[in-house]
């Protein structure tokens, strides 16, 4: 069997207004990357959202997958940012193979 790691995968998706807030909250916590997928759309509790719903805006989803503590700090850092606009954030438990990557 395959060696594997326990961490914590965090996924935000925001307007991209929050985008460079969020990347430097995150850089500020310690994780070592993330990843970041522009112009979603989706439809949900406040009907559509997408690129052409905004305005031209668009939402981002940003994946970081960290330590436990880091993922503490990062969840803090994105309800401070969030406050009552718009986001959906979750945590989620994963196995990674290389836990030096994250």
């Amino acid at each position: 069997m395959v060696q594997t790691y326990p961490r914590k995968k965090i996924e935000l998706i925001v307007e991209t207004a929050y985008l460079p807030a969020m990347l430097a909250m995150i850089d500020a916590s310690g994780a070592t990357g993330y990843t970041v997928i522009r112009d979603l759309l989706g439809r949900g509790h406040h009907g559509e959202r997408g690129r052409e719903a905004l305005g031209g805006n668009g939402n981002a989803l940003v994946m970081v997958i960290t330590t436990a503590a880091i993922a503490d700090t990062i969840l803090t850092g994105s309800q401070r940012i969030l406050g009552d606009g718009f986001g959906i954030v979750t945590l989620s438990d994963v196995q990674v193979l290389r836990p030096d990557h994250f």
